[in-house]
């Protein structure tokens, strides 16, 4: 019994892991998107209005206005 309670909580702990770098990523990779995009709308003078969603992996809307 208390074998399987180890496996279970090992198994537990992998899976949070894993959740854990997949949301990391996810949040990285929307960042410098959200970089990039920042960037190009200031480079050509546009306004612009993002709205981050979602604080833990940088869920965002961004529209481009023109001047």
């Amino acid at each position: 019994m208390k074998k399987n309670l180890m496996r279970f909580a090992l198994l537990a702990l992998m899976i949070l892991v894993v959740a854990s770098v997949l949301v990391a990523t996810k949040s990285y990779f929307n960042w410098q998107e959200i970089n990039s995009l920042v960037e190009g709308a200031e480079a050509k003078g546009l306004d612009y209005e993002l709205t981050i969603t979602n604080w833990l992996t940088n869920e965002y809307t961004f529209k481009a206005k023109a001047s």
